[in-house]
């Protein structure tokens, strides 16, 4: 298997089936072979069924309908270790980041120039050459500038934007990482590349175009959590080091 793509999903029945479609139109001319994992994070409404419904058309589609909801970051992981890819990216279910960008990472798994094989490959709007198609609204920008400026200042510098939902790992990274995941919720992002970095593996930041979608998931109070993580990790990577 070249790639495995996992998609947590929360409530997602009206969404989930765009994207798997184009995700299978994207692939349904390219050699790779692939398989898609959606994990249902405790969905009460229709998710589930509208997953089985595409995989009727769409092959290569598997779900785990986890009955509780216990976080994306848990959802993530419990995909990342049922995956068989030697490649394996994450990316969100309501497709603000088309699979099409994969192509803007893939050419860093290989040696190019000056700079080494990445291991682990971030989609990011925080770097030069970023697209972003539509803006937040105006005070989740605010509140997530001021976040990412805590991130870097305490825990991860030089990374610009650690929160954007498709990152693409080797399969060794992948393995390494994911079954030491102890963040279930909105600040695993931060503990993932930590766990990289203290693992020797290689991370680029890399831009790619992005779309803010209507009905986020993200509420104003996932960024106190992102900050009581910060906290946390501070301690765990930083201050007992």
């Amino acid at each position: 298997m070249d790639l495995s793509i996992v998609i947590p999903a929360y409530n997602e029945s009206t969404r989930i089936k765009e994207t798997l479609v184009s995700i299978s139109r994207y692939f349904s001319s390219r050699p790779m072979s692939y398989e898609v994992i959606v994990v249902s994070d405790g969905s009460t409404d229709d998710t589930v069924s509208a997953i089985n419904d595409i995989r009727k058309t769409i092959s290569g589609v598997h779900v785990i309908d986890n009955k509780v909801n216990r976080g994306k970051g848990y959802a993530v992981a419990c995909g990342m270790q049922k995956a068989r890819g030697r490649l394996r990216i994450f990316m969100d279910a309501d497709n603000a980041t088309h699979i099409d960008q994969i192509e803007k990472l893939l050419p860093y798994l290989s040696r190019t120039g000056s700079l080494e094989k990445a291991d682990v490959l971030l989609g990011s709007i925080g770097v030069a050459g970023a697209q972003i198609n539509k803006s937040e609204w105006w005070l989740r920008t605010i509140l997530g500038r001021g976040g990412n400026l805590c991130i870097r200042t305490f825990l991860l510098p030089g990374i610009y934007d650690t929160q954007r939902g498709f990152k693409l790992f080797t399969q060794t990274a992948a393995e390494y990482i994911f079954p030491q995941l102890t963040i279930n919720r909105w600040g695993f992002d931060l503990e993932v590349l930590l766990l990289a970095k203290r693992g020797g593996y290689i991370i680029y930041e890399v831009p790619i175009q992005w779309t803010h979608q209507a009905e986020s998931k993200i509420r104003p109070s996932a960024y106190v959590q992102v900050l009581i993580d910060v906290i946390k990790l501070w301690w765990r990577f930083r201050a007992r080091t």
